[in-house]
C-alpha cells in the first residue's frame, strides 16, 4: 500500500481533514438553536471516534494505524462540538496537525 509523502499528509492533516470541524465550529451558533441537530453531531461523533480508535487498534501497518487515528481524533472533535467544549475542540484543532507531522516524519525513517 502507497502512502502519501510527508508533506502532503502534513497538508491532508492540516487543511482538508479539519475542513469539516471548522465550518461546523463557524455555524455553532446555528447548531445551538437545533439541539437534535446538536445530539446527532454528538452521537455521530462518539461512534466515529470509538469505532475508529477500534479498528486502529487492530491494524498492524503503520499507515492504517495513523490514519485510524486521525478518523477517532476527528471523531472527538466532533463530539466534543455536539457538546459544547468550545475550548476543546479548538485545542484538538490546532494540535492534530503537528501531531500528524511527527508521526509522518517518524514512518518517513
Amino acid at each position: 500500500m502507497e502512502g502519501p509523502t510527508p508533506v502532503s499528509a502534513l497538508i491532508h492533516a492540516a487543511t482538508m481533514v479539519t475542513a469539516g470541524v471548522f465550518m461546523l465550529a463557524r455555524l455553532s451558533p446555528l447548531f445551538e438553536q437545533a439541539p437534535v441537530a446538536l445530539q446527532v453531531v454528538t452521537v455521530v461523533g462518539a461512534a466515529t471516534a470509538f469505532f475508529a480508535a477500534t479498528i486502529g487498534t487492530t491494524q498492524h501497518d503503520i499507515k492504517r494505524v495513523i490514519a485510524y487515528s486521525t478518523c477517532s481524533q476527528l471523531g472527538y472533535m466532533f463530539f466534543a462540538l455536539g457538546v459544547g467544549a468550545m475550548a476543546r475542540r479548538c485545542s484538538t484543532c490546532s494540535r492534530m496537525p503537528s501531531s500528524r507531522r511527527c508521526c509522518s516524519w517518524v514512518r518517513a525513517r
